[in-house]
This record gives C-alpha cells, sequence and structure tokens, in this order.
C-alpha cells in the first residue's frame, strides 16, 4: 500500500446553495492516522532487501519526495485507525531511546526538521527547561503532556480537537502491552 503526499491540496466541494465551500486540507499526520508522523526506519532504498516495519495496526506508508538531506523519500507510518498510531507513538516515547533524556533530546532524535522551534514550542507548553529529563516510562502524567504538545507541533492544535486525554491516556497503557502487531512489509 502506498499513498500520494500531494494530497495536501484542498478541495472544492459546493452545497444546495451553490456557494463554495473550500475544505481544509488534513494535516499529514491525521490523514495517515498517525499523528505523530511517525516515519518508517530510513534504510528502505538499501538494495540489501526487504525492510519491515511493525506497529500494531500499520497498514502502509505515505510516501514522501524530499529536496534535500540525507534520503530521497521519507516514507510515514499509516495506521487503521488514530488509537493505534497514538498508541504507536506513545510506543516510541517510551522506548529506551527516548526515556530519561531531555527534552531537547527527546525532540532532536524524534524530528529532523524544525528542531529549534519544536524544542522552544513543547519546552514552552511544558513549562520546563529543555535540558531536564524526561521519564517517559515511569511518569505517565508527563509522557501525556509531552505527548499533548508535540501532537499540537506535529498535527496542528485544530487535530487535537478531535483526539481526547481519554485517547492519549489509553495510548499510554496499551503501549505497555504487546500486542499483535501488523507486518507491512517495504520489498526490495
Amino acid at each position: 500500500l502506498e499513498a500520494l503526499s500531494w494530497r495536501d491540496k484542498p478541495e472544492d466541494s459546493f452545497n444546495g446553495d451553490e456557494e463554495e465551500v473550500v475544505t481544509e486540507p488534513e494535516s499529514r499526520g491525521i490523514r495517515n492516522n498517525s499523528p505523530f508522523n511517525i516515519l518508517l526506519e530510513t534504510s528502505l532504498e538499501d538494495p540489501s532487501g526487504s525492510r519491515v516495519f511493525a506497529y500494531h495496526g500499520t497498514t502502509g506508508v505515505d510516501k514522501v519526495k524530499v529536496e534535500n538531506g540525507k534520503y530521497k523519500y521519507r516514507y510515514y507510518s499509516m495506521f487503521d485507525n488514530i488509537d493505534n498510531g497514538l498508541r504507536a507513538g506513545a510506543s516510541v516515547l517510551r522506548s529506551d531511546p527516548y526515556n530519561g533524556k531531555t527534552l531537547e533530546t527527546i525532540i532532536k532524535r524524534f524530528s529532523s526538521t524544525d528542531q529549534e522551534s519544536y524544542v522552544d514550542f513543547v519546552a514552552k507548553k511544558l513549562n520546563i527547561d529543555p535540558s531536564v529529563p524526561i521519564h517517559t516510562a515511569k511518569d505517565d502524567a508527563k509522557l501525556e503532556e509531552l505527548m499533548k504538545a508535540m501532537l499540537e507541533f506535529e498535527s496542528t492544535a485544530k487535530a487535537l480537537e478531535d483526539i481526547s486525554d481519554e485517547q492519549i491516556r489509553n495510548a499510554i497503557e496499551r503501549s505497555k502491552q504487546t500486542l499483535p502487531d501488523s507486518k507491512y512489509y517495504t520489498g526490495k
């Protein structure tokens, strides 16, 4: 499965009164049920063979051509529903590369673009110094705050209107469980 990322253009539609209504494009994260914009492992173009990306509910990738950088394309994960996308985000943030690291380290590892703005935005939302460690695997309340701030930056504030606090808390709880993972094979 592959989705084209150039669907970001707004579509025009008309209501019964023939007035033009322009709908705002969904953010990639919301459209893909991956509100954290989780990237596939970046070694997809390696000629050695198939790569596997597995989180519960993975359905495919959104392949996006990039102009600059180390890779020719970025591959964003797609999920069957928003709850599984939230769970994947919580799982990533609870993992060893993030747990116990400073906010600055977490953000710079999580995102390769606009890092300084991202760190500043989340630090202000959490009202913390970016050099303070966050224990994402132990402190569910702090992880919830972190997730909300990151979601707002990743998928816009409007997207948060459709994601409840309960969904975020459930995602954190589900990230502590071993669930059957979907296997999405990228092929050779």
